[in-house]
């Protein structure tokens, strides 16, 4: 199956900007909804498709003055006010929100220099922000709005969510009940010293602290089990914990990976990568995933120029938007059967890699999702896809492709594995190594030497064993 995704012109300036502040943009900054080819409209309101089938209010007349946005167009429920959809309306002074909206975007009221009232309801659960060359472009930036809230408190909180933290001066201290805070929230605030965090909150979202430069106290309790991309980029804080370990790693989510070099092993227990994690580590070469791992998410490893194999276990089932994009040196990759949807440019730019080697059959390989941007492609237009069923690729245990299972391949295996303990270089190819990890977590261990010497012993007794009931 191939599902294209259409993103706007935004989307893609903020790929742009991100790349140019090295910054990493989180999947649910990066994704957003369908974007139609003839607008529709509703009095002053532009409207479109959301990707559920609801609307998105996209744009509104400038010369706007007061605005109540409509609950329901035509029978359908309004959920999102889209991106830059009311920027720089300087006559607004007033906004009524619906409680059927869930989703505020980036830039949505930014610039709108007469706007004091805004009417938000419970409904709203998400704000989201961008990062741009000279800064944070917020949901409500430039608005009297915002600065009157700042006045009030500058720890400027809307339905539970830490909105806007930037005006805040030395230790912060969040109230209980507080459950997230919003994309960029205390961006490049320089005052900010240390954060204490409540048990209530569950997520932080992207860049919530990135360039906050003398952050260097903040504990995350464990009841946080959502960290986005680049938080703590820029910090005193993720400075330290680099040095500490160069995976760091919080409530089992690997938050930062890019001091990491050579062969990285990602501990089992990890649930989750933040976006962006690895980006730009050009002395990482090889890394093997736990099978606690379902997802590898946005950017995790763009532009890592040393990566050479990557071997994605059972397990995994989504490979974000420019995961391996620019990764320059990859040669091979093998796919688990588990995998169900490859998102955009997922493999872009990949200059050597010329072989795919997936553990499902043809048809599975069909029914895999494959999210396309405008160029048409997640990158592998041209390679070669090596299945279950046409591959004459390593038959499993054989490690050494000569047609039988023996005694050689069970060593092969053991020898990779010690040189792994050993944070040495593994010597074997990526098909070599996916014949060789007989139980499909992603790496080669004892017990898949052990699966290997029962097969060859079953075999030289005359049985004819199978892997699934060694």
């Amino acid at each position: 199956m191939r599902k294209k995704r259409i993103l706007s012109a935004l989307c893609a300036g903020i790929v742009g900007v991100s790349c140019l502040t090295q910054l990493p943009v989180s999947a649910e900054m990066a994704v957003f909804p369908i974007v139609q080819q003839v607008a529709m409209t509703y009095g002053d309101l532009t409207y479109d498709y959301a990707e559920d089938g609801t609307y998105m209010i996209t744009d509104c007349d400038e010369s706007v003055v007061s605005m109540e946005i409509p609950e329901m167009i035509d029978g359908v429920h309004v959920t999102i006010i889209g991106a830059e959809a009311f920027k720089n309306c300087a006559s607004l002074t007033s906004v009524t929100i619906p409680d059927s909206v869930t989703e505020i975007s980036s830039e949505a009221f930014a610039g709108c220099t007469a706007l004091e009232q805004i009417e938000i309801p419970g409904s709203i659960t998400t704000f989201n922000s961008i990062i741009t060359a000279t800064g944070v472009a917020s949901t409500f930036a430039d608005t009297p709005w915002l600065k009157a809230k700042q006045a009030e408190n500058p720890l400027v909180i809307v339905n539970d969510i830490v909105l806007d933290g930037t005006a805040c001066t030395g230790t912060v201290t969040l109230r209980d009940g507080v459950y997230k805070i919003a994309e960029a929230a205390f961006f490049g605030n320089k005052e900010i010293t240390s954060v204490a965090i409540p048990d209530s909150l569950t997520t932080i979202r992207s860049n919530a602290f990135s360039d906050c430069t003398n952050l260097s106290d903040i504990a995350i309790p464990e009841s946080v089990t959502t960290i986005e991309g680049g938080v703590f980029v820029n910090t005193p804080w993720l400075t330290a914990k680099q040095a500490e370990s160069p995976l760091v790693i919080v409530n089992n989510i690997l938050i930062d990976g890019r001091t990491a070099a050579g062969d990285v092993i990602i501990p089992e227990g990890v649930t989750a990568l933040s976006t962006g994690a690895f980006m730009r580590n050009t002395a990482l070469t090889d890394v093997t995933f736990p099978s606690t791992l379902k997802e590898i998410p946005w950017t995790v490893f763009w532009k890592c120029s040393g990566l050479t194999n990557v071997i994605i276990p059972e397990g995994i089932t989504y490979i974000g938007g420019l995961a391996f994009e620019d990764c320059t040196s990859l040669q091979t990759v093998t796919l688990p059967k588990s995998l169900k949807e490859i998102d955009m440019s997922a493999f872009f730019s990949c200059d050597v890699l010329t072989d795919v080697y997936y553990n499902g059959t043809d048809e599975d390989w069909e029914n895999i999702i494959f999210y396309e941007d405008e160029v048409g492609s997640v990158g592998l237009a041209g390679i070669t896809i090596h299945t279950q069923g046409t591959s004459a690729a390593y038959a499993k245990g054989d490690t050494n492709n000569d047609g039988s299972v023996d005694i050689a391949d069970a060593t092969s295996i053991l020898t990779a594995y010690a040189c792994s303990a050993a944070n040495l270089t593994v010597d074997l190819s990526a098909e070599a190594k996916t014949a060789g990890d007989i139980d499909g977590d992603g790496s080669l261990a004892i017990n898949d030497a052990t699966s290997v010497l029962t097969y060859y012993a079953k075999t030289a007794a005359g049985l004819a064993p199978a892997w699934d009931t060694l």
